[in-house]
């Protein structure tokens, strides 16, 4: 692993894992909203991915990806998540890093408008129908509209492998977990990040 971020502790909501350790890259941290997805881990290992582009860290919970983007070099950053808690933690994370605070949208940007943005990085948000049904086509959007890069970091939940999204990805990375995250996240032992990459005229089939 590259550099390390520093974490801070804080409440998750019970639908969800809490992460106690990210593979020690950020010591303390509990404000995870997923299982770990990996996607700071591939930025802070792939600074090019990033570096002199927009991102958007959609889902951002704790912040990790919007700080290991602005870590490395990222032109413009903003987080997103519908969690308000979810933004005082990336405040927190933000001066425990040593970097300047940077926007946080509370709002669901998913079904909106697209933005233009550079890269989108998003975790597991694939746990719901409707949702990532919803997910799904908005991506889409992005990219036929912006040209947008989308990365999904994820550890293998049924719901995401059973996605019909699984057959337009294709594995960047995959992250080994440690034991105590295992334990804490139902025996998942890796993480892996992912590329969407749909046929292009899969594009033009969007409403």
């Amino acid at each position: 692993m590259g550099q390390e971020l520093q974490g801070v502790h804080g409440p998750a909501p019970e639908e969800y894992s809490v992460v106690s350790d990210l593979q020690g890259s950020i010591p303390g941290l509990e404000q995870a909203h997923t299982v770990p997805a990996g996607s700071h881990w591939y930025l802070l290992d792939n600074p090019d991915v990033v570096r002199r582009r927009s991102l958007l860290d959609l889902g951002s919970g704790c912040g990790a990806v919007s700080i290991a983007a602005k870590m490395k070099g990222a032109s413009r950053v903003v987080a997103n998540d519908i969690d308000p808690v979810a933004g005082a933690a990336l405040s927190l994370n933000c001066q425990l890093n040593g970097i300047e605070d940077f926007p946080f949208n509370p709002e669901n940007m998913i079904g909106g408008e697209t933005g233009c943005w550079d890269l989108i990085v998003l975790g597991d948000m694939f746990y719901d129908e409707e949702l990532s049904h919803s997910l799904h086509h908005w991506l889409r959007r992005c990219m036929e509209q912006h040209g947008t890069v989308v990365l999904i970091g994820d550890p293998g939940r049924g719901h995401f492998l059973g996605h019909p999204i699984q057959k337009q990805l294709r594995k960047v990375a995959e992250y080994s977990l440690t034991d105590s995250t295992k334990q804490e996240n139902y025996g998942l032992s890796t993480s892996a990040v992912w590329k969407y990459e749909p046929e292009w005229h899969d594009l033009h089939t969007i409403m």
